[in-house]
């Protein structure tokens, strides 16, 4: 099967990703995320997060998120 496309992952993309991660819990990651996504969101540009956190999420709550995320097939729509 042909591999799927990944638009930001082409050359000339403006798109950024960034991660937090530690291998300690209570750090402060999700924290860290939720304020960098609200600047960043705060200076006009478009911010999406996704919490991988496999002992239970946080950044819902924090940014006030209550509803599901839409997904077709394998992928998550902003």
């Amino acid at each position: 099967a042909p591999e799927k496309e990944i638009p930001f992952a082409k050359p000339g993309s403006l798109t950024r990703v960034y991660a937090v991660a530690s291998g300690k819990g209570g750090v402060g990651k999700s924290s860290v995320t939720a304020n960098l996504a609200a600047a960043l969101a705060e200076q006009g540009l478009k911010v999406g997060v996704v919490d991988a956190d496999i002992y239970g999420f946080s950044i819902p709550r924090m940014l006030g998120v209550s509803g599901q995320p839409t997904q077709v097939d394998d992928m998550i729509l902003p």
